[in-house]
Order: structure tokens, then C-alpha cells, then sequence
């Protein structure tokens, strides 16, 4: 099957240098203390990681079918030649035609559900996701993301995450972009006829049900990436959060690591209000 049709490199946008006016100027990702250190690598070596969605925890996440029924007939014998000629490029057109009406009225929905399943597999597999929040008060984001309060949370400048994105695509001509997620009560429907390709798989990478809009998520999506690292300027990370229920000597390891950072870097630590719900915020060292 071609996936000509599906390539990431689709999603690009207009390239500037401005920072987009719905991306707040610090991102937060919540992390934890791993038993390998891998966690505290954005803190020493400023690396991030670029997960394939297949590890992420929501099941419909980046996994919203193709809708080919809502096509007309002429629509998907059209689609069916479509993929005939990428198939076989010596077929002539007028042969495909022929074909693909044969093929449809054996079956009305020829290849499409394999099509829409070799769609999200070629997302999981070509594309990789650094998750960021805005929220870094949200208790569920600490709860979820940061072992009950236990972790950290990093700060980054997002006007250099997205200056990075410009950097690697004058590099290595890979896409790297950064998108607010968007959140529905209802399930998308991605109608492979009245959608193009950039607006479809936006749908896909960039939409979540609405339980998860607590996490006020944006995303880097990079084009080639899935499980693959990749190293930021210093100035990138601007502050760290520290869990209220962090143990001392994990708190002691941030304190010295910010220390031996390069570029000053504010720390504060979460602090449960005594009189509300709510998360409060100590300013233990300046940047």
C-alpha cells in the first residue's frame, strides 16, 4: 500500500519566527524520579524524548479512523483507482477505472478499512510526540504525570522550542512543529472526502477527548521521531517545580543539578493550600 497520501510532512504550517499568540511563553512536562535516572536527563543533558503515540495512556489517542462510508459512490471508485494507479503505474487509467468498478461492486469498501488501519500505524510508527501542559497547578497533572506529587515539573521557554523547530528543519529538512491539542465531547468524524490531508491528520494528532482537558496539553510533533531524543539549547529550560511530597534527598539531587546548570534557572516548590483545593507555589531560588 502507498502511503503517499498519509506522508507527515503535510501537517507543516507557514514557518516564522513569531511565536504563535495561543502558545503561552512557558510550557510545563511533568516528570518523576525513574529508578534509571532517565527523567532528570532534561535537567542535565537537556534532552527530550519524543514518544510514538502507541505508549501513550488514552486508547483513542491519535487512533481516530478514516471515515470512508460517508463517500458517494463515485467518491470511492474514484479512491479505489486512485490506489490502483499508485499501485501499478504502468496500468493505464481507463483500465483502473474498469478495475476499480469491478472491485467496488465486489466490495463496496474495497481496502478502505485496511487503508484507514495502515493510516494510524504509519502515525505510531513515523511520528514522535513530546506532550506538554500549560497547566503546572493542575493536581490530576501532578498526580497523573509527576507519581502523586513526588516528582518535578520543568519549565520551558517556548519561544526557543519553537525557534527549534525552525533549526532542525533547516538541518535535516525533518518537520518539528508545536500545536495546542484540542479538546471535543464528541468523536471527530474525518470524512476521507471532504477533508485534506493536513486537516485530517490535525484531527488526529491534535484532537482528545474532552476528560483530558485539564491537561491543557500542547504538543512538538516530529516528523520521523517516534522514540528518538533530542537536545535543546540551555536557555531552553527556564524553571523546575518541585512535588509537594518529594523525599528530601530527591529534592537535594534538583537543588544541586540546578546549581551545576549553565543557564540560571528559577526553582519553587508546590505547596497544598490550607483553606482551598489548590496548589501554592514557594519561590525557593531566583533565576
Amino acid at each position: 500500500m502507498s502511503s503517499s497520501d498519509i506522508q507527515p510532512n503535510l501537517i507543516i504550517s507557514e514557518k516564522n519566527n513569531e511565536l504563535p499568540e495561543d502558545i503561552p511563553k512557558i510550557l510545563y512536562k511533568f516528570r518523576y524520579f525513574d529508578n534509571a535516572g532517565y527523567h532528570l536527563k532534561i535537567l542535565t543533558q537537556n534532552e527530550i524524548f519524543f514518544s510514538s503515540p502507541r505508549h501513550f495512556n488514552d486508547p483513542f489517542d491519535c487512533c481516530i479512523p478514516i471515515r470512508f462510508d460517508l463517500g458517494t459512490t463515485t467518491q470511492r471508485i474514484n479512491w479505489i483507482e486512485s490506489m490502483l494507479l499508485r499501485e501499478n503505474t504502468s496500468l493505464s487509467r481507463k483500465q483502473a477505472h474498469r478495475d476499480a468498478k469491478i472491485l467496488y461492486k465486489d466490495d463496496p469498501f474495497y481496502n478502505m478499512e485496511e487503508f484507514s488501519k495502515f493510516q494510524i500505524n504509519y502515525l505510531a510508527k513515523h511520528l514522535g510526540i513530546f506532550c506538554l501542559s500549560a497547566n503546572y497547578s493542575s493536581i490530576l497533572n501532578w498526580s497523573h504525570y509527576s507519581d502523586f506529587h513526588r516528582g518535578f515539573c520543568i519549565g520551558f521557554d517556548s519561544k526557543i522550542l519553537f525557534k527549534k523547530t525552525s533549526l532542525i528543519y533547516q538541518e535535516s529538512n525533518k518537520i518539528l512543529i508545536l500545536h495546542k491539542v484540542k479538546y471535543n465531547s464528541e468523536y471527530p468524524i474525518i470524512n476521507r472526502f471532504k477533508i485534506n490531508t493536513t486537516d485530517r491528520m490535525k484531527a488526529q494528532i491534535l484532537t482528545k477527548s474532552k476528560d483530558w482537558e485539564y491537561e491543557e496539553e500542547f504538543r512538538m510533533i516530529f516528523e520521523d521521531g517516534a522514540d528518538t531524543n533530542l537536545i535543546l539549547p540551555d536557555d531552553a529550560i527556564r524553571r523546575v517545580i518541585i512535588g509537594c511530597n518529594i523525599k528530601e534527598n530527591q529534592f537535594a539531587k534538583i537543588k544541586e543539578i540546578i546549581r551545576n546548570r549553565k543557564n540560571r534557572v528559577g526553582l519553587f516548590k508546590a505547596i497544598p493550600s490550607t483553606d482551598e483545593f489548590k496548589l501554592k507555589f514557594e519561590w525557593i531560588k531566583k533565576p
